[in-house]
């Protein structure tokens, strides 16, 4: 008998079963990996919309590592920025509190240590 917990699993953005937006819709997430699958990692596609989402007043609970899928992606602390575009991956420490911003429609996979919501 197989550990289903234990076997390998490849996603896409069209398994999250629901996603969830955020900032008013301007992002959405959808998890693909969490603690309810045993994991001590998260794992998600995220979609953002051209424009900026101001998630000073948050700062996340976690690490969390951004990998473009398509788009260009930047993530504002202060006077600092990153971006990326598609290949390209963004680290931020936890405790991390920012802007993010994109010119055009983009999307990325989001993982988080722990996994979101239970940090």
């Amino acid at each position: 008998m197989t550990d289903t917990a234990r076997i390998p699993r490849a996603f896409t953005s069209a398994d999250p079963e629901t996603w969830m937006e955020v900032g008013g819709g301007a992002a959405s997430i959808g998890l693909v990996v969490d603690a309810s699958h045993g994991s001590t990692l998260g794992v998600g596609f995220a979609r953002l919309q051209p424009g900026e989402l101001d998630e000073r007043d948050s700062p996340i609970p976690y690490d969390e590592v951004f990998v473009v899928l398509s788009g260009r992606l930047t993530v504002r602390v202060g006077d600092t920025s990153a971006s990326a575009g598609p290949g390209e991956v963004i680290f931020l420490p936890r405790g991390t509190a920012a802007i993010y911003a994109a010119t055009e429609p983009t999307e990325y996979v989001a993982t988080s240590h722990p996994p979101y919501g239970s940090a």
